[in-house]
This record gives structure tokens, C-alpha cells and sequence, in this order.
């Protein structure tokens, strides 16, 4: 649908200069009239200096204090805001010396050139990367039959494993909204194309209903008509032109729709994409068509958000020159005013400070500065020379390449993102999807090729897109936490983001020629000069400091993934239920459903700590049967063996294995203490004089094997069916007398890698479980997992090694499963 495109502004208006009138090049906004072209490399605008006064000085005394000023000077008063002034003078005077000059005069508080800023990137468009799959880190956590945890007890992960469900499964879960079924993610189309509100970790936490406080986007102003902003977006003032009426903050560049529809694009209304937060965005243009504005502007616009008492966070994906004024408009937005402001740290590949998000610093002015830096997607090939998908750091400098110095793309930096030991968050940053203008014409379109297909929609790179996902995450925390103030907000994004060396990495090359070069600097033999860059260098470039943010961690928020399947079948369980209920309290937090096709569900916004898992289907359970206790951390996605369930329908009884990779295992049940032939049940095992086959329910036996699962099948499970004693549906068989019992074995060719969990059914519920632990191993192992006495299932948990089956060598690693404790 889109394409990639890399080149510069500058060189596309040299090309069609020639062809269109000066008119239709707007170069400066209300400037007086001095005519000059702005490019990146004018610092300031000519012939104007902002002069500020002491904080308070009400916009009266200012324009006296203005008037006098410039009488002395010879200046024109351009602007009178609060307690700054705008001095105007010839286009060709003496800016610093005349700043220089005011600033030492009577109850001048600075003096300064009107600098200009810009938004960070130069040229915008990012890689299209339409998306077939999803990867979801699983946290797998050791069997959950066996919990003598307290709430705050969360288990260690054993293991993190990759789910990587298609677009068509994601798209096809369903979960419960009260009593209607409804889909288990968003129906925006461009959903999972938008690689960044995944990885945020908004997928657990969207269906989170607290209201969310506005953002306020000081940008190129927004699209407010959008049909993914309609409703979300609102306006605010144009700052640029502000001598126009109405004043309306049209974005006639394309970049602050861009970091609007991250911000709050409509979710779940089968459109486009969706924001991070659920609440509004206030449009504030404070820069031109081109992307670059004023200082003067910009501390007006942050003073306007700063005064609306809706406004809660502040985005600000621009940068500029260390400025007084601007520190001072931020000083008052966040300090008095208690906003808290994210910027974007530039893309400049390198670790020189671009401001505001410069003076970010972890408790610069009062604590409510976040910056933010750029991450990579999976799929980012900058760099990646041998095409291999991985990205060569040479971490010792030895120019060979060595274990461990080869990284995912996506635990990297963005080639292009500034990074330092000032920077303080790193978010999604490179090809990220959002909207772009669609009700008028714009600048990044006519001039940058943006939005080829009128769709509305398109691939930007740039810190630009990363701050806004921070923004956005803000605005959700301060909906669960709505007494924080912005300090406190800031911390909780920051402690609650996944550290270095989590998932992301730093690691930098010693021969880096130079540290605050970034990409533009040398290196030694490796593909990039770091991953992320550490101390090697020195502490002032090193991002260990850093984190990546998980807005579910910083809301305190969970999820669970659960596979229900027939026991029988192995086929999805359709139309199950699963429920989520707080182990403690019973009060119910999220309902799946298993939809047709698809055995995965996902219960999600679930607050950290302890679960009853429950499964309700008509023809299988007795209501809704539990099955699990599973935990949950904040910020992460857990599953384990006990979440892979097989139910069986009523009428037998019936044993059920489950497991979660593709080990070989079978499971077997044996009559020990029945007359001969003993009637082993199960697979394959043609070396026992009493092995059964299959096994009969009508026949001795009395027990059938169901199904092969593992090596060579789409998942662990195994099942074993047994003929109920008639008139006593929940007795076996062939439980005749007290010596009669059935024995329940499992074998593995090779090693035990994981837990595997036994449930017995009986009457549509699990009268008893066990886990097998990783302790057992050997060669080809043999498990005890118990045995079914009457209506009583006893587990047991022995393991026999290589032996004469079943019992040779036998040890006992954990014992029997026990649940939690009923106490917090």
C-alpha cells in the first residue's frame, strides 16, 4: 500500500522552484515582512529578539515595560504574551549584540534571539511493512495446580517463549463485553500493521473503560476531521497565523496529524489504526507548513496548554536551541501548572541535546520532563549487511564476530534517534502507521510524496513518533492513578519500563571514532557502532539509564493466554468459556470465548496477582469447572502448562495430558492389580505383554487412548478415556474392589523439558491434577503421575529412569500440588 522513500525537502523545492509563484511557498509565518527564507540552518529569526520579564508581570505592565524598551532601542513591540515581548528590528541588524544589550537593561529578566525550531525529521517516511504475524512474548511460569504464594508473591519465569499467532487468529478471538461477544482486540484494519501499539503493550490494557485526561499536541497543528480523529481531536489555536479568522489549527504539514492519531486515533471503530489513550487531543500549531516554527510561538502555545484546566500531558515532537523563554513556558506548565510535558529527543544520531527534551534530566524542572528516544521493529534492515535479520556489534573490537554480539533489530536503537545519558524512555520509533491530513491538502503531500494513496494513512520515522506513544501511555496511567501528580506519572512510566538488558540491549563498539556521532561516526568490524550505546564511551553517551515503555506495567496491568481444546479431538473448543476470577475476592475480571477455528484466548486488563481460571461448555463441564490458578505481573502476557487445556465432554471419565512445546510424550493407564492381561492402555508400546492398544470401552479395558499428541502434532495433549462403573457414573470400571485401581504413566523419549500436567474429569469437572516436574530427566523416562481409586484421584509425582517400566529408580522432585493459601 505505501513505499519507502528517503530524500530531502530542500533538494524537491530547488526542483520546483522554477515552477510555482513565491506565494505559494510560504517561507516565514507573520513575520513582519522580513522576508526571509527559513532553513535548517538559520538559528534565529532576523531582526527579532524575545525579552522576558520577571514571572507574574501580567501582558500590561509587559507592553509598557515592551514600549520603553523599544523606544530606547529603536525596535517595533511585534508581540506582547504574559511577560514576554517580541522586539522587532531591521532584518539585518545585530541580533546577539542587540539581545546582549536589552538583556542587561533595567527589569529585563533575558534577552534572546527568536530561535527557530523544527520538527525532528527532515524527511519523514518510514519502510511499509504491512505485518502477517504477531510475536507475543509468553512469561512461562512453573504449574499453577501448586501455589503457596500471597498475593504479592508473583513466581519467577521459567522460561519466555514466542506465541506468534496470525493476523486472521488475533483478528478471530473473541472475548465477552457484559453479555455480548465481541472481538478480542480492536477492528481497525491497520491494527497489527502499526508495530508500535503492540509493543507498548496497549493490546493488554485497551479494554481498560477509566476515562483518560487530554493530551495537548504542540505541533503542525491537526486534522481534526479525520475520520480516525473525528470526535478525538479537537481545536485549539493557531499560533502561526493566529491574525486569521476563525483561527482553526489546520495541519498543513501532515506531521502533527501523525502524532495525533498515535496519541488517540479512534479505537476498535473498523478504521485505520488505534491511539494508545481513549481520550482527547487539543490541536496547537505553533509550526509552519515547512515543520519549523518560532520560540515565541512555542512559549505561547505551551502557556495556552499549560492554562487549560483539561490538559494533563503536553506532547512536543520538535526541537531547538537552549532557549530561556522556553524553559521558563515550561517551567510554568509544569511546575505551576502540574502538566507533564513528553519530548522528543531528535534524530540526529547522536548524543548532543536538542531542546526541550535536553533539559529532561530525571528531575529537571520539578520531574515532569520526559524525553523520549527510538526504537527499532523486527523487521528494520538499516545496517543489516549480510541480510541475515541481526545486527553485528563488535563489542570487544576484536573485528571477528563472536557469541553474543548478535542483537535483534528490534532490541536496537533507531538509526537515526538521539540517545544519551539524558534521555530517559525509548518508544516505538522507526515505520511507524498513523493518520496523516485527509480533509485538505498539505505540504509533506504535495511536496514529499506522503500518503501516495489517499488513504489517510502512512509510515513515518522519527522520535517525532515515539514520544507520542509515551504521551498517549500517560494519559492512560493518570486514568488509573488520578491523584498522582505529574512527577509521579513520570516515575511510574520510567520504574515500570522494561530495563536494559530485558528484552532490549545496550552494547557499543570500543573503536567507535566518536561517541556522540552516532551513525555518522566510525566503528570497527561490526554492521553498527552500538545496539544501544553503554558506558563504554563514557557515562554522558550510555542509555543503561533508559526505559522502554509498557504502558500495561505502568497501569499496574496483565494478561493471561489460555489454548481450549476437545480432549478428544485436539480441535478448538468453540464457543467455551473462560473465565478470569481474583482468587481472593472471586469477583469476576475478564471472560474469553473460544471462537470457531481458534483455540487461543486472551483475557486481558488484568490487575497483578492471582486468578481462578474457570471453563464453562455446554456438553463438557458442569457449569463453569476450574482448571488453573494462574498469576499474573504487571506488563507482561503469562501462560504456562496449566493454561493448554483439554476438555473432555461428559459421560466418561477421562484423564487428559497437556503440555506446552512438542516433546514426544505418550500417556498410558494400567490396571495393576486386575487379573491378567493387565490392560495397559496407550500408545505404542508393543515391548509390554499387557499393552491394549487403543483399549476398548465396551470391552475389556474398559479405557480407550484418544489421541497422539506432540512430535509430529500442533500441540501437547493426550487423553485417555475410561467406562464409568454402571449406576456409578463418577467410579471407573473396574474399581470392584478396595485393590482396584488405575495407574496413570507417562513416557518420554528423551529428557522432561518442561511441566506436563495431568487433570482427571469426572462429571464435568477436574476432581484432581498433578504436574510433572523438569527435575525429572534421564533418557527414556517413565512419570508416575498417580492413579484413580473409586471416585478419588490421588496424585503422585514419581519419576523412574531408564529402568524396568514403570517403577525402576523412583524419586519423588516436588511432591503433591497444593493450592494457594486463602489468606493475602
Amino acid at each position: 500500500m505505501k513505499r519507502f522513500r528517503f530524500f530531502s525537502v530542500l533538494a524537491v523545492l530547488v526542483l520546483i522552484l522554477s515552477m510555482l509563484p513565491v506565494a505559494a511557498l510560504p517561507v516565514s509565518a507573520d513575520d513582519g515582512g522580513q522576508g526571509q527564507e527559513v532553513t535548517r540552518d538559520v538559528l534565529y529569526m532576523p531582526g527579532e529578539v524575545i525579552v522576558g520579564f520577571a514571572e507574574g508581570t501580567s501582558a500590561k505592565q509587559s507592553a509598557a515595560q515592551a514600549a520603553a524598551l523599544a523606544g530606547e532601542v529603536g525596535a517595533q513591540v511585534a508581540e506582547v504574551s504574559a511577560n514576554t515581548a517580541l522586539l522587532r528590528f531591521a532584518p539585518d541588524a545585530d541580533v546577539p549584540a542587540l539581545a546582549e544589550q536589552l538583556g542587561g537593561m533595567a527589569d529585563v529578566a533575558f534577552a534572546e534571539p527568536n530561535y527557530i525550531n523544527w520538527i525532528p525529521e527532515e524527511n519523514a517516511l518510514g519502510e511499509a511493512h504491512p505485518v502477517d504475524e504477531v510475536r507475543i512474548n509468553l512469561q512461562m511460569t512453573s504449574g499453577s495446580g501448586k501455589r503457596e504464594k500471597t498475593l504479592s508473591e508473583i513466581p519467577a519465569v521459567d522460561d519466555v517463549r514466542q506465541l506468534t499467532p496470525s493476523i486472521n487468529e488475533l483478528r478471530t478471538a473473541r472475548r465477552m463485553s457484559g453479555k455480548q461477544s465481541i472481538p478480542a482486540f480492536p477492528t481497525d484494519p491497520f491494527l497489527w500493521d502499526d508495530w508500535g501499539w503492540d509493543y507498548a503493550q496497549a493490546d493488554i490494557i485497551w479494554p481498560d473503560k477509566a476515562a483518560n485526561p487530554m493530551v495537548c499536541v504542540i505541533d503542525t497543528g491537526v486534522d481534526i476531521n479525520h475520520p480516525d480523529l473525528k470526535g478525538r481531536a479537537l481545536n485549539g489555536r493557531d499560533f502561526v497565523n493566529d491574525n486569521e479568522s476563525p483561527n482553526i489549527a489546520n495541519d498543513d504539514n501532515g506531521h502533527g496529524t501523525h502524532v495525533a492519531g498515535t496519541i488517540a486515533a479512534v479505537m476498535n471503530n473498523k478504521k485505520g489504526i488505534a491511539g494508545i489513550s481513549t481520550g482527547k487531543v487539543l490541536a496547537v500549531k505553533v509550526l509552519s507548513a515547512q515543520g519549523w516554527g518560532t520560540t515565541y510561538d512555542i512559549v505561547q502555545g505551551i502557556r495556552y496548554c499549560a492554562d487549560n484546566p483539561y490538559v494533563k500531558v503536553i506532547n512536543m515532537s520538535l526541537g531547538g536551541p537552549s532557549s530561556d523563554a522556553e524553559y521558563n513556558a515550561l517551567y510554568y506548565a509544569i511546575v505551576t501548572k502540574g502538566k507533564l510535558v513528553v519530548a522528543a529527543a531528535g534524530n540526529s544520531s547522536t548524543s548532543n541535546r536538542s531542546y526541550p527534551a535536553g533539559w529532561a534530566d530525571h528531575g529537571v524542572i520539578g520531574g515532569g520532563l520526559v524525553s523520549v528516544a527510538a526504537a527499532r521493529p523486527r523487521y528494520s534492515m538499516w545496517n543489516d549487511d549480510d541480510g541475515d535479520g541481526l545486527l553485528w556489534v563488535d563489542t570487544n573490537g576484536n573485528d571477528v564476530q563472536d557469541s553474543g554480539e548478535l542483537f535483534y533489530p528490534d532490541q536496537c536503537a533507531a538509526f537515526f534517534s538521539n540517545y544519551g545519558s539524558w534521555v530517559e524512555m525509548i518508544a516505538p520509533g522507526e515505520s511507524i502507521l498513523s493518520t496523516v491530513p485527509l480533509s485538505y491538502n498539505y505540504y509533506d503531500k504535495y511536496f514529499g510524496g506522503v500518503d501516495a494513496d489517499g488513504d489517510g494513512y502512512e509510515w513515518f520515522n522519527g522520535t517525532s513518533m515515539a514520544a507520542p506513544h509515551v504521551a498517549g501511555a500517560a494519559a492512560r496511567v493518570w486514568s488509573v492513578f488520578p491523584t498522582y501528580t505529574n512527577s509521579q506519572i513520570a516515575s511510574r512510566l520510567w520504574e515500570e519500563g522494561d530495563e536494559a538488558d530485558s528484552w532490549w540491549t545496550t552494547a557499543m563498539d570500543p573503536d567507535m571514532s566518536n561517541p556522540a556521532s552516532g551513525y555518522g561516526a566510525s566503528w570497527g568490524g561490526g554492521e553498527a557502532p552500538y545496539c544501544w550505546p553503554d558506558g563504554t564511551k563514557g557515562a554522558e553517551y550510555s542509555m543503561d539509564n533508559a526505559r522502554y515503555l509498557n504502558v500495561a506495567a505502568a497501569m499496574g496491568r496483565g494478561a493471561i493466554v489460555a489454548a481450549v481444546t476437545d480432549a478428544l479431538t485436539g480441535l478448538p473448543l468453540e464457543n467455551a468459556y473462560v473465565y478470569a476470577r481474583d482468587y481472593y475476592t472471586g469477583a469476576l475480571k475478564d471472560t474469553a470465548v473460544v471462537s470457531r477455528g481458534n483455540r487461543i484466548v486472551y483475557l486481558l486488563n488484568l490487575p497483578e496477582g492471582w486468578y481462578s481460571i474457570y471453563v464453562n461448555k455446554s456438553g463438557y463441564t458442569s457449569g463453569a469447572a476450574w482448571v488453573a490458578y494462574q498469576s499474573t505481573a504487571a506488563g507482561d502476557t503469562y501462560t504456562g502448562p496449566w493454561l493448554w487445556l483439554g476438555v473432555p465432554p461428559r459421560g466418561n471419565i477421562t484423564a487428559v495430558a497437556n503440555w506446552y512445546d512438542e516433546s514426544d510424550l505418550d500417556l498410558f493407564t494400567w490396571l495393576p492389580n486386575v487379573s491378567s492381561p493387565g490392560g495397559v492402555v496407550g500408545s505404542s508400546y508393543s515391548g509390554h505383554p499387557q499393552y491394549q492398544g487403543m483399549g476398548d470401552l465396551s470391552d475389556f479395558p474398559r479405557a480407550r487412548w484418544n489421541r497422539d499428541g506432540g512430535w509430529m502434532d500442533w500441540m501437547g495433549m493426550e487423553s485417555i478415556s475410561i467406562a464409568p462403573r454402571p449406576g456409578y457414573p463418577t467410579i471407573p470400571y473396574y474399581n470392584q474392589t478396595s485393590s482396584d485401581y488405575y495407574d496413570f504413566l507417562m513416557r518420554d523419549f528423551g529428557a522432561l523439558s518442561g511441566y506436563v500436567i495431568l487433570r482427571i474429569w469426572t462429571g464435568g469437572k477436574v476432581i484432581g491434577a498433578t504436574e510433572a516436574n523438569p527435575a525429572c530427566s534421564g533418557g527414556e523416562l517413565w512419570y508416575w503421575a498417580g492413579y484413580l481409586w473409586f471416585d478419588k484421584y490421588e496424585p503422585v509425582d514419581w519419576c523412574g529412569d531408564s529402568g524396568v517400566w514403570p517403577y525402576a529408580n523412583s524419586y519423588s522432585p516436588s511432591g503433591v500440588p497444593e493450592k494457594p493459601t486463602t489468606s493475602k
